[in-house]
Order: structure tokens, then sequence, then C-alpha cells
């Protein structure tokens, strides 16, 4: 058959620079009285030890020899061979299906859960668990293997998957650089999008790449390189999140500055959760220092003494009855809100920490006692601490909310103008407030409407603890509060995205103008973001349309939007496919770069001290692996596209550039089996 002939061919091609792999490595090895051996001096030759001949070094011809009447009879009066063996002994036999599908999935648990050294022994005790399983049997798997399947075939199968899945659709992408323990430095790219498949808006893992130079330039050319790479169109890029370094979003040669060069439209969004820690820190500033010392002091006291842990609970049980202490928080050095956590449970347990470094500073005859013991006998600083714990609070409270993976974009920006709101609401008598745009805030004003701090009204808790301060001393903890919050206004106005404008006009997008009869004008929305859609007279005329319809899902943004863009006409063309493309698109803008952060956190588990040599590539299909599995390994079924990837030759790279290698490959498997 002319299949055959063809396959023949293939073969043929492949086994002639193979002719030492399969007969030096393979029959030389074994009993030495073989009728099939190298032929020396012509390396696309095998030698017959029997009939004294060259053989030409392919399956078919060696098998048609090996039944000819003549090697028969030479076979038999030969007192080299004793005993021949058949040809199909010298090829290795696929791996079988069931096999493969229990090697993958150890594979995928290993890099979900535990090092990959961790399975030398782990594949060997699955192996003998139940000895008349032959699938269990037939398990052969160790670091290497499992580092292969790791690198070469569960990865790229789901890299392969999230390209095919972003297809043609607008995206957008999260940027950070960190550095690993081993002082590599990595980039690490977060793509959000909105998926067809899954009808929603999905945020996933992309890349984790090594860079050499963190500027910008280095920066800006690898990640147009890598997105070419993965055949992504980067005039589809919607918008960057980054966080608030001058290298990513200064106004001269920065990163977004030369990705706008060819993208003018492009949306960068500093990330809120950067811009609220830095707030809170700088306002901070305004305090006494000494505060802060007093918080990193109580926790550093106690976290590596688990005899002054035992002496405080003993001290505090015998003050508040029993109960238990509550363990200060440890403070983190780039997340300077972290602090909100311990100073809360220590204005809880102000009293028990003030008796008992009051014993201690006796005891220990330490500086660090004493000082501690001094300022928690301060009405003051307690009344300093009260202040933060309450107004440090919201600040906290809007971090996290940005930091959720559920959060409703349109929302979150009001969040920031609440935020704002809180704050005025302390320093600008009402009728001032009240003339204010209160959707607008991040360009007001305010300085010139403050009231006299003596007026102003920092709270119950305050106001309770203030009793039996000296006056002038009450004056001024209220200036140095005042400060404190005027500070804290001014720096979120001025961190603020500059292009904030524009965002919180998305916020006109919502279920409730959508469906209502009157509604406002999305003019300026669909002109900022023609690289979405350019058809600006349709998304208009669809916007003004969609109250005419009935629709299920009002409440949640994306859940709306998602059924506009499924919704389709008679004849099945999408009714309101270019709003419905414009809000979704505007919904995979990235308003926070908590999910890269959450990703460096685990690069930091995956890649220790005790693994400081783990290749970055092996880190990065890691990390891809756990970000895909939605519903951990215990629902891993490999797909078909791994199963056909699960073969030496593409495990362990031997033939991973050669495509016409791998067919061939699966063509000797064939011939084999038939």
């Amino acid at each position: 058959m002319e299949e055959d002939i063809e396959r023949s061919g293939r073969l043929r091609q492949y086994l002639k620079p193979m002719t030492d792999q399969f007969l030096d490595h393979q029959f030389i090895r074994r009993r030495h009285t073989w009728w099939l051996t190298v032929c020396i001096g012509d390396d696309t030759k095998a030698w017959c030890k029997a009939c004294k001949c060259t053989l030409i070094a392919h399956k078919k011809d060696l098998v048609e020899h090996s039944k000819t009447k003549k090697h028969d009879q030479s076979l038999k009066r030969s007192n080299v061979v004793g005993q021949s063996s058949k040809v199909t002994d010298f090829f290795e036999k696929p791996i079988k299906e069931p096999r493969k599908i229990a090697e993958l999935k150890i594979a995928a648990y290993v890099a979900e859960h535990s090092s990959i050294k961790s399975v030398d022994h782990l594949g060997v005790l699955i192996k003998n668990l139940d000895p008349t399983s032959q699938v269990l049997k037939d398990i052969k798997l160790h670091r290497s293997k499992c580092t292969a399947l790791i690198r070469n075939v569960i990865s790229p199968c789901f890299l392969e998957d999230l390209l095919e899945e972003i297809g043609d659709s607008h995206f957008s992408v999260i940027i950070d650089e960190t550095t690993t323990i081993d002082t590599k430095k990595v980039m690490c790219l977060i793509i959000r999008f909105f998926s067809q498949k899954k009808q929603k808006i999905i945020t996933q893992f992309y890349r984790l790449i090594e860079i050499e130079a963190a500027d910008a330039t280095s920066l800006a050319d690898i990640f147009k390189a890598q997105l070419n790479a993965d055949g992504l169109n980067i005039e589809k890029l919607v918008g960057i999140g980054v966080d608030g370094a001058n290298v990513m979003v200064g106004e001269h040669h920065s990163f977004s500055s030369i990705l706008k060069e060819g993208n003018p439209e492009l949306v960068t969004i500093k990330c809120v959760c950067h811009s609220l820690h830095l707030a809170a820190e700088y306002a901070f500033k305004t305090l006494p220092r000494f505060l802060d010392f007093l918080i990193k002091e109580c926790h550093n006291w106690f976290s590596n003494s688990t005899k002054r842990q035992i002496e405080y609970k003993q001290t505090y049980q015998l003050l508040y009855e029993g109960k238990t202490p509550l363990k200060i928080n440890k403070l983190a050095g780039t997340r300077w809100l972290s602090r909100y956590e311990a100073l809360v449970k220590i204005v809880e347990q102000w009293d028990g920490l003030k008796l008992h470094f009051d014993l201690a500073k006796t005891r220990e005859r330490c500086y660090t006692t004493d000082q501690l013991s001094t300022m928690l006998k301060s009405k003051t600083n307690l009344l300093y601490m009260t202040f933060l714990g309450t107004y440090l609070k919201p600040i906290t409270m809007a971090n996290k909310v940005f930091q959720a993976s559920n959060a409703d974009p349109l929302k979150l920006l009001e969040e920031i103008n609440n935020l704002l709101l809180t704050y005025l609401t302390i320093l600008i008598p009402p009728a001032q407030l009240d003339k204010a745009d209160k959707n607008s805030l991040s360009n007001y004003d305010f300085e010139q409407y403050l009231m006299d701090a003596t007026y102003m009204n920092f709270g119950y808790a305050f106001n309770e603890k203030s009793d039996g301060i000296r006056d002038y001393e009450l004056k001024d903890v209220k200036q140095r509060c005042k400060e404190f919050i005027i500070e804290i206004c001014k720096q979120i106005q001025k961190r603020l995205p500059n292009n904030m404008k524009n965002l919180e006009n998305c916020k006109l997008l919502s279920p409730k103008n959508a469906t209502s009869q009157l509604k406002p004008d999305i003019t300026n929305i669909a002109k900022s973001f023609k690289t979405i859609c350019s058809d600006v007279d349709s998304v208009i005329q669809e916007w003004n349309a969609l109250h005419r319809t009935d629709w299920k899902s009002t409440e949640q943004t994306e859940e709306f939007w998602v059924e506009v863009y499924n919704f389709k006409n008679a004849v099945g063309d999408r009714t309101y496919g270019h709003v419905s493309k414009l809000v979704l698109g505007i919904l995979s803008l990235p308003f926070s770069n908590a999910v890269v952060e959450r990703a460096f956190s685990q690069v930091a588990v995956i890649k220790d001290k005790l693994r400081n040599r783990l290749a970055i590539q092996t880190a990065e299909s890691i990390l891809r692996i756990r970000y895909s599995l939605a519903e951990g390994c215990l629902n891993f079924q490999p797909s078909p596209k791994m199963i056909s990837r699960f073969s030496s030759e593409k495990m362990y790279g031997t033939a991973g550039e050669d495509s016409e290698t791998d067919s061939v490959m699966e063509a000797i498997s064939e011939l084999i089996t038939n």
C-alpha cells in the first residue's frame, strides 16, 4: 500500500543516522550470539553474522531477511549464532495508556503539593500497594521522568490550552518583577481576558521569565518578544497593571511609555493596593516615631522566646480570669498596613502588656523592656494607638477589597471615593462637604475648608480614652491626628492613576444604567477604548436599545454583560455584540497587582533555600500547573494531548524540535504493535 511505502521511507530516513543507537546500544549489549550487529565502516548498514552479508538498517528489510531460506540454513550450520531473537525485541514497546494516565496524575500531584525529589520513594510505594494491579505494577516514575512530565508534557499542554482560549480576544496583563532566592531576576506575567469557552473573565498565570536587567527598555523588549513568540497580538492588549515604580509608570522612558509608543490607547493602571500602602506609610510620619517602635518590639519580644510567651500568658490569665492572650502579628517590611492587625491586638490587651513589661523590666534588666514599660504607661500613647486602630481600618478594608479575586471592577472605583469621603467627613464641615461632588473627589481641593482640630470628632473610642489627659496634651494629640488624616487624603489623591477620570466613567456601564430608559451618555468611554471596538456609532445604538430586552442577570455586572454578549437575534447574529465586547474588554482591566504578588509568594515556596538550584523553567511549569488545577489534583484528568506527548522523544527533548522525527517514532510504534 502507498501508506506503508511512505511509512517505510520515513523509517529508513530516521534509522539511517540512528544505526549506532539501535544496533550498538541495544543489540550488542545483549547476548553476543545474536546474528545481527553493526556493519563496520558503514553506519547506514547492518551485518548478518550467519549469512556474512550486509543489510539495510530498516525493520522491514531485516524482517524479510530473517524469513529467507538462505538465512535459516545459515543459522543451522553457523557456529556463531546459537539462538536468534525477534527483530521486534530490538525496539522498545510503547507504554500503555492507563499507565500514562497514572504517571501523569502522580506528576500533577507532585507539582501541586511536594518536591520533585519525593517521587523517588512515592513511585516505588505506589507500585507496591497492589501487586495484583497491572497498572500499578508497571509504574516507573522517578525524579528525572517526573520533571520531564511536568516541564515538557503537562505544563506545555496547559499553556497551549490557555493561548488557544485567548485566541483573538482582547486581554490585559499584570506585570511585576522580583529577585529569587538565588539572586536571579524574574518577571512574572498574569493575563486577564474574557473566556468565551468558560463564559467569564479569567485571571490566569501566563509566564515567569528570567531577565538580566530590570530597566524599562529591557523589560519592554522581553515582554513584546514573549507575546510575539506565543502568537498573541500586542494590538489586542487593552491594559497593563503595574506597581508604582518609576521604571514602570514614569512619564519619560518607562515600561508603560515604551508600550504606548506602539499602542497609544493602552490603559496603564497603577496597583491601588500599593498606593494605599504607601499613602498610609507617609501619613504615619506625621505621628510620633516611637509608635512604630512600640508596635515592632511588642512582637519581637515574644517572637523567639517560648519562656516569655508562657510568662505573659500566666500574667494575662490572672488579670483576665483565664482568657488566652492574642498573638501579636509580625510586621511586613513591604506591606505597611500589616501594622493595623498588630496595633489592634496591642490596644485590646494594653493593660496585660503594661503589667507584663513592668514586671519584666526588673527581671530582665533590658533597655527594650524599660522603654516599652514607659510607653505603655502613657495615656497619650494609648490615645494615638486607639486613633490608629479606628482610622487605619477604612484604608485596610479598602485594600482587602482590591485584593479580592471576585470583586466587581465597576464598583471598585467607588471604594476610593468612599474612602476619601470617610476621611473628609472628619476634616470638613458638613455644609461645605455637601457642596462637593461625591462621585469625583480625586481632584477636590479640601484643604481650604479644614476645621480646627479642637472641633473635630475622632470617634467614641478616642473620646473615651481621652479622659484624664491634660488639655494641652489632648490638643497636641488632636492636631497630629488631624495632620495624619490630611496627609492620607493628599497621598490617596496623589497616587491615584493619571487616567482615573476615564476609569471613573466606566461605572456608568453598570446593569442598572444599562437597563434604564434614561441612560447616561457613554460616547467618551467608547472613544477612549477604540482599541476594543472602533465602531462607536454601533456601540451607542446598541447601548440605547438595551432596555428593550428583559434580562435575567441584573445584579452582578459580569454575569449581566455575559448574558448580553450571548443574546442573538433570529438569524443567530449577536444583537449587542459591539457594546458587550466593549464592556467585557473594560472588565478585563486589572485594578490590582495582588494576583501577581500571590504568584511571587508561590515562587518563594517553590524555589526556597532548600531548592535554590531549581531552574526557572521548572518553577514556571510548577506554577502554571498549580494555577491551572483550579479544582485540585484529585479532579485532574490528563487530556488526549498530554497522553500523545507522553513519549521519550517529547519528554526529554531528544526530538522535541523535529516534528517529522516524532511522527516517525509514532510509525515505529504502530509497526511494532502490528
